[in-house]
């Protein structure tokens, strides 16, 4: 099916915590949670 604007959103949050899980910086990670990961 067609992905709406919102839907990909999700589906970029979703690969981001994704990656995040694998220790791995997404570009979509937000400043925060990088220097919470620094700490």
């Amino acid at each position: 099916k067609d992905l709406s604007p919102s839907d990909a959103e999700d589906v970029g949050n979703i690969s981001g915590g994704e990656a995040s899980r694998q220790g791995i910086k997404s570009s979509r990670t937000d400043s925060t949670e990088i220097e919470n990961l620094l700490k």
